[in-house]
């Protein structure tokens, strides 16, 4: 459920618990869920606040992604740029990695069954793996089944990386589900592989796994001379984030054989 509220003084919900998810840019999957369904957890965890006990606040622009990953969750969503009065929930912990664990407190609301237990995950848009023919008939040669998180809905994404015991993908938001990837029915931790273009490589989902308990490879593509300038010219630092690159089916081959589910 959506409600919005755009003019006026002060929103006052009264005994009405809040959180004010305002403060992250949230178009992001991978925000949503170790900014905010992390808390979530936590507060229901430790002080027993539930999804029907509290609202959470976004501002007024429409955001369906957000909308629609609290609501699979069970939290009503109140859209305003007002400023909002009750009682607010805040969690001051710094980082959210130390409260990973408390995501699985959380109860998601379409689960879709069937789910294969070796995925690959690559990308349509941006980030693309040149070789990619390559790589796909190496991961079907694995027992991998190649899913475009851009055509799944987000019960399809949660499902997905929910049941996955062995994840090979490229680097992306939609990894933010990993947190979920460890807290598997028969308790075996998730494994992953991921797979970076040469001019970005981050580590967040190294301590996804580390806080988690499950194991994690990391392979790079291939360095090209565009990314090797501007290492040398003082180049922005994302400003080869978003590129197709190739990469080598022998390093995922030997990442395969390091992290074995």
């Amino acid at each position: 459920m959506v409600e919005v509220y755009r003019h006026g003084s002060t929103f006052d919900l009264g005994e009405q618990y809040i959180y004010d998810a305002r403060w992250k840019f949230n178009k992001n999957i991978a925000h949503l869920i170790h900014h905010h369904l992390t808390r979530l957890g936590f507060f229901k965890k430790t002080i027993g606040i539930d999804a029907g006990d509290i609202k959470v606040i976004l501002n007024a622009e429409k955001n369906s992604l957000a909308e629609n990953i609290f609501n699979n969750f069970g939290y009503e969503v109140v859209r305003t740029d007002r400023k909002v009065a009750g009682n607010i929930v805040v969690f001051s912990g710094g980082e959210f990695f130390n409260i990973l664990e408390y995501i699985e407190n959380l109860k998601f609301c379409g689960v879709v069954g069937n789910m294969p237990e070796n995925i690959y995950i690559p990308r349509k848009s941006t980030r693309k793996i040149k070789n990619s023919d390559d790589v796909s008939s190496l991961m079907r040669e694995r027992g991998y089944v190649e899913l475009f998180f851009e055509d799944l809905s987000i019960a399809e994404q949660w499902s997905a990386m929910k049941n996955a015991r062995n994840i090979v993908a490229i680097h992306g938001a939609a990894l933010g589900w990993l947190a979920f990837s460890c807290r598997r029915p028969d308790g075996i931790k998730a494994n992953l592989i991921e797979l970076f273009p040469a001019g970005f490589v981050v580590n967040p989902y190294r301590k996804y796994m580390a806080a988690l308990g499950g194991a994690w490879a990391g392979c790079r593509g291939q360095i090209t001379k565009e990314v090797v300038m501007d290492l040398d010219f003082g180049g922005e630092l994302k400003s080869r984030a978003f590129d197709d690159f190739y990469i080598s089916p022998e390093s995922i081959e030997a990442a395969l054989d390091q992290v074995k589910g």
